[in-house]
Protein backbone atom coordinates (compact mmCIF):
# COMPACT_ATOMS: atom_id res chain seq x y z
CA UNK A 1 0.00 0.00 0.00
CA UNK A 2 3.07 2.51 0.34
CA UNK A 3 3.32 2.44 -3.49
CA UNK A 4 -0.38 3.35 -3.64
CA UNK A 5 0.00 5.90 -1.44
CA UNK A 6 2.96 7.36 -2.91
CA UNK A 7 1.11 7.24 -6.51
CA UNK A 8 -2.31 9.01 -4.94
CA UNK A 9 0.20 11.64 -3.16
CA UNK A 10 1.99 11.83 -6.30
CA UNK A 11 -1.52 12.94 -8.12
CA UNK A 12 -2.94 15.17 -5.78
CA UNK A 13 -5.54 12.63 -4.01
CA UNK A 14 -4.20 11.58 -1.05
CA UNK A 15 -2.20 13.88 1.55
CA UNK A 16 -2.08 11.68 4.75
CA UNK A 17 0.97 9.38 6.17
CA UNK A 18 3.00 7.25 3.80
CA UNK A 19 2.57 4.12 6.16
CA UNK A 20 1.54 1.21 4.35
CA UNK A 21 -1.94 1.16 6.12
CA UNK A 22 -5.19 1.24 3.97
CA UNK A 23 -7.20 3.30 6.49
CA UNK A 24 -9.70 5.71 5.81
CA UNK A 25 -7.40 8.45 4.55
CA UNK A 26 -6.62 6.05 1.83
CA UNK A 27 -9.34 4.45 1.13
CA UNK A 28 -11.24 8.06 0.33
CA UNK A 29 -8.29 9.19 -1.78
CA UNK A 30 -8.62 5.53 -3.67
CA UNK A 31 -12.28 6.60 -4.17
CA UNK A 32 -12.02 9.97 -5.05
CA UNK A 33 -9.48 8.78 -8.10
CA UNK A 34 -11.92 5.82 -9.05
CA UNK A 35 -14.75 8.44 -9.14
CA UNK A 36 -12.66 10.95 -11.06
CA UNK A 37 -11.25 7.57 -13.71
CA UNK A 38 -14.80 6.98 -14.06
CA UNK A 39 -14.55 3.11 -12.52
CA UNK A 40 -16.26 2.10 -9.22
CA UNK A 41 -15.26 3.78 -6.65
CA UNK A 42 -14.93 1.06 -4.07
CA UNK A 43 -12.00 2.43 -2.29
CA UNK A 44 -10.13 -0.57 -2.83
CA UNK A 45 -6.77 -1.04 -4.63
CA UNK A 46 -7.11 -3.93 -7.48
CA UNK A 47 -6.70 -4.70 -11.34
CA UNK A 48 -9.07 -2.37 -12.55
CA UNK A 49 -7.82 0.73 -10.84
CA UNK A 50 -4.17 0.18 -11.68
CA UNK A 51 -5.75 -0.10 -14.96
CA UNK A 52 -6.67 3.39 -14.37
CA UNK A 53 -4.22 4.88 -12.86
CA UNK A 54 -1.05 3.64 -15.03
CA UNK A 55 -1.66 5.90 -18.15
CA UNK A 56 -2.33 9.02 -15.52
CA UNK A 57 0.95 8.54 -14.11
CA UNK A 58 2.63 8.12 -17.16
CA UNK A 59 1.00 11.03 -18.26
CA UNK A 60 2.27 13.19 -15.01
CA UNK A 61 5.46 15.25 -16.14
CA UNK A 62 6.62 15.66 -12.21
CA UNK A 63 5.81 11.54 -11.70
CA UNK A 64 7.56 10.71 -14.58
CA UNK A 65 10.51 13.09 -13.80
CA UNK A 66 10.99 11.27 -10.51
CA UNK A 67 10.65 7.87 -12.40
CA UNK A 68 13.62 8.85 -14.83
CA UNK A 69 15.81 10.29 -11.88
CA UNK A 70 15.47 6.75 -10.43
CA UNK A 71 15.92 4.61 -13.38
CA UNK A 72 19.04 7.18 -14.11
CA UNK A 73 20.62 5.92 -10.46
CA UNK A 74 19.44 2.50 -11.18
CA UNK A 75 21.45 2.75 -14.62
CA UNK A 76 18.25 1.93 -16.34
CA UNK A 77 18.12 4.94 -17.77
CA UNK A 78 20.63 7.77 -19.53
CA UNK A 79 18.11 9.76 -21.07
CA UNK A 80 17.08 13.70 -20.53
CA UNK A 81 15.02 13.89 -17.10
CA UNK A 82 12.07 15.79 -19.24
CA UNK A 83 9.25 14.34 -17.76
CA UNK A 84 8.30 12.74 -21.09
CA UNK A 85 7.20 9.11 -21.33
CA UNK A 86 8.77 8.49 -24.26
CA UNK A 87 10.67 5.82 -25.87
CA UNK A 88 13.73 5.91 -23.98
CA UNK A 89 11.66 6.07 -20.66
CA UNK A 90 9.89 2.99 -21.74
CA UNK A 91 12.76 0.86 -22.63
CA UNK A 92 14.22 1.57 -19.03
CA UNK A 93 10.84 0.35 -18.16
CA UNK A 94 11.39 -2.67 -19.92
CA UNK A 95 15.24 -2.85 -18.59
CA UNK A 96 14.09 -2.54 -14.76
CA UNK A 97 11.35 -5.34 -15.68
CA UNK A 98 13.30 -7.35 -17.27
CA UNK A 99 15.33 -7.59 -13.52
CA UNK A 100 12.81 -7.81 -11.42
CA UNK A 101 11.90 -10.67 -13.53
CA UNK A 102 8.23 -9.03 -14.81
CA UNK A 103 7.23 -9.05 -18.43
CA UNK A 104 8.37 -6.42 -20.46
CA UNK A 105 5.84 -4.31 -21.31
CA UNK A 106 7.29 -1.12 -20.83
CA UNK A 107 4.21 0.24 -18.75
CA UNK A 108 4.30 1.44 -14.87
CA UNK A 109 2.05 -1.14 -13.37
CA UNK A 110 1.77 -2.10 -10.08
CA UNK A 111 4.24 -4.66 -9.98
CA UNK A 112 6.50 -2.48 -11.85
CA UNK A 113 5.88 0.13 -9.46
CA UNK A 114 6.80 -2.32 -6.36
CA UNK A 115 9.59 -3.39 -8.05
CA UNK A 116 11.36 -0.04 -8.53
CA UNK A 117 10.67 1.02 -4.68
CA UNK A 118 12.34 -2.29 -3.85
CA UNK A 119 15.17 -1.25 -5.93
CA UNK A 120 15.81 2.02 -4.52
Amino acid sequence: MLVVQQDLTALGYYTGPIDGIAGDETRAALAKFQSDAGIEADGEFGPITDAAIVPVLQADEDYVTGVQEELTDLDFYSGPIDGDYGNGTRRAVEKLQTSCDLEETGELDITTRLCLAGLL
